[in-house]
């Protein structure tokens, strides 16, 4: 019995998760929300400055990133790809991960998975702010 309760409790959050995804993604096309594409997410990013809530991400010319984290700083690759997006190599693992972008107001962006999952929203800013 406690297991068919586990499994039905499971069931459910996973298939909430799933639509609350989804909901994210639909309440940001509503808003006017759009993926960009492969020139725009380049011309965004070259000589400019990712800003998270507690990171930052310069993009120099050369297809390396320098990513300041906790006073700590990391170089690692990035690329725009036609199909799979704004792909990046991720800092502890150095794997490529990709995600696509979408603009989600004046200076707001918001990298969905390829399942339509938010991943995390940042703004750009323009130049190297952190001096990277």
């Amino acid at each position: 019995m406690r297991k068919s309760i586990f499994i039905l409790i499971m069931s459910i959050t996973l298939t909430a998760t799933s639509a609350n995804a989804a909901d994210t993604l639909q309440v940001d096309i509503d808003a006017g929300a759009v993926p960009m594409t492969s020139s725009q997410v380049t011309s965004l990013a070259m000589n400019n400055t990712m800003v998270g809530p507690d990171w930052f991400v310069y993009y120099p010319d050369g297809k390396k990133r320098i990513v300041w984290y906790k006073d700590k700083t990391y170089k690692r690759k990035w690329r725009v790809d036609e199909e799979k997006g704004f792909c990046q190599t991720t800092v502890r693992k150095k794997k490529w991960d990709c995600r696509i972008l979408w603009k989600i107001g004046p200076n707001s962006y918001r990298f969905y998975d390829k399942e339509g999952k938010a991943e995390f929203t940042m703004e750009f800013a323009e130049g190297n702010i952190k001096d990277l």
